[in-house]
């Protein structure tokens, strides 16, 4: 790994980079860079497999950016989030800990909660809550 100095080059180098068109303050569409194209297509491959894994963070990251960018271009930024971790597993020699639940997704978690006992409420019943616990 030690080729490219950094994960920046090396995403460039795949063709998986985050382009930048820009002129006069204006974003204009563009196209992915061109690169390996071998391993651009598995790694596209690799985040299509990822994002289906429904509780996996890559998942929850894809659908946050689905909704701003569009399926392609968020499939596109996971396939780059996945040659990162690649390339910080071999750099540093670790292994990989899939980080815990994001602080965005609780917020999402309690607003939905929120809503409905709102909703359930508006509808005349009186709702108390008591969460679940888990069994082995």
């Amino acid at each position: 790994m030690s080729h490219w100095p950094t994960e920046r080059h090396l995403s460039a180098w795949a063709g998986v980079a985050p382009g930048s068109r820009e002129s006069a303050g204006k974003r204009m569409s563009s196209t992915i860079r061109k690169g390996n194209g071998h391993l651009t297509t598995i790694l596209v491959e690799s985040a299509n497999a990822a994002i289906k894994v429904k509780t996996s963070h890559l998942a929850c990251q894809f659908h946050r950016l689905r909704a701003r960018l569009g399926y392609k271009k968020a499939l596109v930024a996971i396939a780059r989030k996945i040659l990162v971790i690649i390339y910080r597993l071999l750099s540093s020699g670790g292994e990989f800990r899939e980080p815990q639940s994001h602080p965005a997704e609780e917020k999402s978690k309690q607003r939905a909660v929120r809503k409905r006992v709102k909703d359930l409420k508006a509808l005349g019943f009186e709702v108390t809550l008591t969460p679940i616990t888990q069994s082995a």
